[in-house]
């Protein structure tokens, strides 16, 4: 059984939270059994509000989140508590290759949830760890938007590696512009 999933419901089998712990746990023959043979809604969510695709998102399970997204699995649900859909999971936990599969169908770089944290901030908040997510979030996209910023969810001291917030130069690219523009205004 997952470690947070719930396989049984007062003895009988629940298909949905079955779901969720055979995606939480990448067992893609259970989850295929309980697609075809269930009739499992597959966006149907457990008792935490999330659905089988945020477990698998969250977990690193690549395969289970392409078999949920061949099933029909909406990249768009917020779950219930945090109003975080299975990209934030995917970004808090760094876990690139669902990333890119849940940006590959349409997923919403930018969405926030409650709190106006998209999944570019849960993947900055892991600091040098999260760089490569980070990177990829941001060649998708991704923004330090205004909202992230006045909560106090931006961390200047990230510029150095990924750049300014919503700008295509390199941190210090600035100060070079500015020493060469000096050093050329000296010379007249």
């Amino acid at each position: 059984m997952g470690q947070f999933a719930i396989y049984e419901v007062e003895g009988t089998v629940d298909p949905i939270s079955s779901l969720h712990d055979a995606a939480e746990r990448n067992d893609l023959k259970s989850m295929g059994a309980f697609l075809r043979k269930r009739g499992a809604n597959v966006n149907k969510t457990d008792r935490y509000g999330r659905t089988a695709l945020m477990w698998a998102s969250e977990c690193g399970h690549v395969d289970a989140v392409e078999l949920l997204l061949r099933q029909g699995a909406d990249v768009d649900i917020k779950d219930a508590q945090m109003q975080r859909t299975a990209l934030h999971w995917a970004a808090r936990a760094l876990r690139n290759e669902v990333i890119e599969a849940l940006l590959a169908v349409g997923a919403d770089v930018n969405v926030q949830d409650k709190y106006m944290i998209n999944p570019l901030f849960l993947a900055q908040q892991k600091g040098e760890e999260g760089a490569a997510t980070v990177k990829l979030l941001m060649e998708s996209g991704a923004k330090f938007g205004l909202d992230t910023v006045t909560a106090g969810n931006y961390h200047p001291e990230l510029e150095s590696t990924i750049g300014k917030p919503n700008s295509e130069e390199p941190a210090d690219a600035d100060a070079d512009s500015e020493k060469e523009n000096g050093d050329s205004q000296d010379a007249t």
